[in-house]
């Protein structure tokens, strides 16, 4: 990731949603300190299924899981008021984000 680091900083601007969910995952994992806040930022404003898309969203909530408890802590408020319906789905896709919700809110609990 130090090779990349550049690009991986650009991709968070990227035109593409998919892009920056990826880097910011990578980012997040890899960077310094600056590096996790701006990934955690670039998730949690992809992860409204009813802005983004049920694509997006699921993308950046399992990248935010992946990030582990201590660095999704600080928008653990943010998760808690994402929508978990959206009827404009087709029923099959419509239980996807909440049960990523739900794992984000009950595996990265912060007593």
């Amino acid at each position: 990731v130090a090779e990349a680091h550049d690009s991986l900083q650009k991709a968070l601007k990227d035109h593409s949603k998919s892009v920056r969910c990826i880097a910011a995952e990578a980012l997040g994992k890899y960077g310094d300190q600056q590096d996790v806040e701006n990934a955690v930022d670039t998730l949690i404003s992809l992860s409204d299924q009813k802005k983004e898309g049920v694509y997006v969203a699921m993308l950046a909530l399992n990248g935010l899981d992946k990030l582990g408890s201590e660095k999704v802590a600080r928008v653990q408020d943010q998760i808690a008021k994402l929508p978990l319906k959206n009827n404009q789905l087709d029923r099959r896709l419509q239980s996807y984000v909440p049960r990523l919700i739900e794992r984000l809110q009950e595996q990265h609990k912060v007593d």
